[in-house]
């Protein structure tokens, strides 16, 4: 809501004044009125009855007429929750003139408190933020989320929009339109510890909490609920109960990866990769290209026998799409391991390792190199994968194979399994972040 945007401003811009008084109280009613079609009830009522900029006003003309008692009451009838710093100074200004030392002191104390938390440093503002902010939605709309998180990212670095929950929403909004679940999941903690009242995004939010064990509860109707109920039934290997929820969430949601994901996962373990194919590149056609769509797209091609070249060339464009995007190389390497190319699969997982360091990147050059008898940094490797998670169990059976090579003296050359490779961080196929994968628009029978 804009009225939300440009209230902060107000609130933030002591030393200018950004709207008139009846501007401001014309844009407060805005801003109920719009919660209240958002049936936020409580916080539209304290927005429509908000008059502490009117009793304020009264006090200034009061005060120009000397009649400074009259100023008082009708400043001492704004409670202490509505106080802002100027009503805080105001009263103490009152209360020294009228001999009230302690209560002067309790003012000044208080007007003190609320620049601390809220003063900003600058000089003017206008529609350029504004506009901005309506840059950032129209972008988001559009489902052009990086430069939408990029355009949020520059209102959210100034002072003056400091704590906005609307921004911080937006923000947290494009974070998980566009895959980065863990950031978006901060962005939502946010919000909420803020305003515990705000209800935009809030099944985001829970989606998010169910991912990390939780959510408690969710609305039976809502998309979110359609995605975790079809995750929680295949989870439970109820296949078909599962494809029914996930289409339900597709058909109200066409826009969410996560549906595509879900279905595609459905497709899998019914064995119909054909289809599960077509629903990756249905993704690709709704949701366009990025570095997410052309991974699933290349991971459901990687699963079928003789397909798995087919696969690389969509997995390069994602690696160049998005370098902090690990999946793609993770399928890349699959692919490489299969095909035997481990000097290939070598040079891939130390050129990432050069700006990424997670368990699964160790463990799997740890894998290449005991292929390519380097046993004694294969066992570094494996170490290093096993110091980031000890839980690790490619990596724990790994370092096994190679001491144990090493003491009893094998013949050199064995090979790692390559089915270990594909499931090397314990993890099921088609991973993109903490959401488990992929859909297509064939009815599911």
């Amino acid at each position: 809501m804009n009225a939300c945007i440009v209230l902060t401003l107000c609130d933030n811009n002591l030393d200018t004044e950004v709207l008139t008084l009846p501007q401001k109280y014309q844009c407060m009613v805005f801003y109920g009125n719009a919660l209240y079609q958002l049936t936020e009830y409580m916080k539209a009522e304290d927005s429509l009855t908000s008059d502490v900029d009117v009793k304020y006003k009264i006090y200034l003309c009061l005060s120009q007429m000397k009649q400074y008692r009259e100023a008082m009451s009708v400043l001492e009838g704004i409670s202490s929750k509505q106080r802002t710093a100027k009503v805080n100074l105001a009263l103490a200004k009152l209360y020294l003139r009228a001999g009230m030392d302690r209560s002067a002191i309790t003012s000044y104390k208080e007007g003190m408190s609320v620049c601390i938390r809220s003063y900003a440093g600058f000089t003017w503002i206008g529609c350029k933020r504004l506009s901005m902010w309506i840059k950032g939605n129209a972008l988001l709309q559009s489902r052009e989320y990086t430069t939408a998180l990029s355009t949020f990212a520059l209102m959210d670095s100034k002072t003056y929009l400091k704590d906005n929950i609307q921004l911080i929403s937006a923000i947290a909004e494009a974070r998980f339109y566009d895959g980065q679940y863990s950031a978006a999941l901060s962005g939502f903690q946010r919000a909420y510890a803020i305003d515990p009242l705000y209800l935009k995004n809030m099944d985001l939010y829970a989606y998010l909490l169910f991912k990390e064990k939780k959510a408690n509860s969710l609305d039976p109707f809502n998309i979110e609920a359609y995605l975790l109920k079809g995750t929680s039934l295949l989870d439970l290997k109820q296949t078909q109960d599962s494809a029914l929820h996930i289409q339900e969430a597709m058909r109200l949601a066409p826009h969410r990866f996560e549906a595509y994901l879900g279905m595609i996962n459905c497709y899998m373990a019914s064995k119909r990769t054909r289809d599960a194919l077509t629903c990756a590149g249905k993704a690709i056609k709704t949701l366009g290209s990025s570095s997410r769509t052309l991974t699933l797209y290349a991971s459901v091609l990687s699963k079928q026998q003789n397909m798995a070249m087919k696969a690389k060339p969509y997995l390069e464009k994602a690696m160049k799409m998005d370098p902090n995007f690990l999946e793609p190389v993770y399928i890349m390497a699959e692919i490489l391991a299969k095909e035997h190319q481990y000097v290939k699969g070598i040079e891939l997982l130390r050129k990432q390792l050069q700006t990424h360091s997670t368990c699964r990147l160790h463990q799997m050059l740890a894998d290449f190199l005991t292929n390519t008898n380097e046993h004694q940094e294969a066992l570094d490797q494996y170490s290093i994968a096993l110091s980031l998670d000890p839980s690790n169990s490619r990596a724990k059976e790994g370092m096994e194979r190679v001491e144990k090579h090493n003491d009893v003296g094998l013949e050199n050359g064995y090979d790692v399994d390559v089915e270990d490779m594909d499931n090397s961080d314990n993890e099921n196929d088609y991973e993109f972040s903490d959401v488990e994968s992929t859909w297509s628009e064939t009815e599911f029978s």
